[in-house]
């Protein structure tokens, strides 16, 4: 029999891909109006009613063009989402936070970055410090993992994304610093590797080994399909964004990475 396994935030880019792609499992979404996530009675009912084993969250508040506000509103309605399942843990068995880079603190430079280095930084957007309190909340708890994302691309992105925006717009400008992204296919095997081993209590960094700036980025992916650089480098910062891929390497896995992914980015 297949695990049950709940989706929040299933019509995102990230939800929008597990949902299709996590074949093993039977899969159930949370999607937006289905259920109040910020009301403890109806996260509590549905955990009770459904007995998913697995959950995984990728929903947040406060993210895309909020991300760096500075808004307790934000603050209150991702903590209290977060509270509403983990006052329901005997419900279920695994639950899966996808974090962000940013819980590094984005006014600094972020450079290879070491998973235990949320509990040094405390950063000033709303969105950013309340998803370093659940990171931090959970490091060691024996039903949750996080999977920290910096910087996630696929075919499916949105518009305002980088590779969607580079390809639609003739040019673009960018701020050149060292920047980690990883594929949606590749954290796809990550977070199936960790399900299917059960491990938990585990937060470690989506990230490839190889440490690149944002035009190299760019110009691989021109590479691959053998296109024109259409951007321009308006500056350059000091202010990397990039985390330590020691715990994640130790896991063995056979990712795709950058190049390989970039071919299936029309596929």
């Amino acid at each position: 029999m297949k695990q049950k396994l709940l989706i929040i935030g299933a019509e995102g880019f990230i939800g929008s891909y597990l949902s299709k792609n996590l074949l093993n499992y039977e899969t159930h979404k949370v999607v937006k109006g289905s259920i109040d996530v910020l009301n403890i009675d109806s996260v509590t009912s549905l955990l009770k009613e459904c007995k998913f084993d697995i959950i995984v969250n990728c929903l947040t508040f406060g993210g895309k063009e909020k991300v760096n506000l500075v808004d307790q509103t934000i603050v209150e309605n991702n903590l209290t989402m977060f509270n509403n399942f983990l006052l329901n843990s005997d419900k279920f068995s695994h639950f899966v936070n996808i974090g962000s880079g940013s819980e590094f603190d984005t006014s600094k430079n972020i450079d290879h970055a070491l998973e235990y280095e949320i509990f040094n930084s405390s950063p000033k957007q709303s969105y950013s410090y309340s998803k370093n309190l659940i990171a931090r909340s959970i490091f060691y708890n024996n039903k949750f993992t996080t999977l920290r994302l910096f910087g996630c691309f696929g075919k499916d992105e949105p518009n305002i994304r980088l590779l969607k925006k580079y390809i639609i717009d003739k040019e673009i400008k960018i701020i050149d610093r060292y920047f980690d992204y990883i594929s949606i296919q590749d954290f796809q095997l990550i977070l199936n590797y960790i399900l299917s081993n059960r491990i938990t209590s585990f937060d470690v960094n989506c990230v490839y080994k190889d440490k690149i700036k944002l035009s190299d980025f760019l110009r691989s992916f021109d590479k691959v399909f053998k296109r024109n650089n259409n951007f321009v480098i308006d500056k350059i910062s000091d202010l990397n964004y990039t985390g330590s891929c020691d715990k994640l390497n130790s896991l063995n896995l056979n990712l795709f990475g950058l190049e390989e992914s970039f071919k299936n980015f029309y596929g």
